[in-house]
């Protein structure tokens, strides 16, 4: 979680030190802290603008947390994939990963975490809706 908020804030080198602590004393069957190492080294990886990097990564966060029954933890690993990938060539790619965390953060009734992403796909709409009318 550390290294999630030092990348989030910009500390980079921070974060990474925070991100190599966490892997040598995470347990690989600990499906929370290898998950949230995934997170935060995808975000590491979108800033320094390793995109392709980042969603891999990101996706891994996605296909572990669905191995679990934490709701929150696979939210917060969808909002990281569409976090990267919004930083592609196509980021409306964000979309679909996003609402897919909305509707799990609303079934967990996390409003915090769901009025977060709501947000952040009421953004990618408004910006793809400026496009779609430049378009015209």
């Amino acid at each position: 979680m550390l290294a999630g908020v030092l990348a989030s804030r910009g500390r980079i080198a921070e974060a990474e030190s925070a991100l190599a602590t966490a892997r040598e004393l995470a347990d690989d069957d600990d499906f929370a802290s290898q998950v949230l190492i995934r997170i935060a080294r995808s975000r590491l990886l979108a800033d320094a603008g390793r995109t392709a990097e980042a969603v891999a990564e990101a996706e891994s966060a996605v296909e572990i947390a669905g191995s679990s029954a934490d709701i929150d933890l696979l939210g917060d690993a969808k909002v990281e994939l569409g976090e990267a990938l919004a930083q592609t060539d196509h980021p409306e790619s964000a979309g679909p990963p996003w609402r897919e965390a909305l509707a799990l953060f609303e079934q967990k009734e996390n409003r915090v975490s769901a009025e977060r992403v709501a947000a952040r796909v009421a953004e990618l709409a408004s910006a793809g809706a400026g496009t779609r009318a430049g378009r015209q």
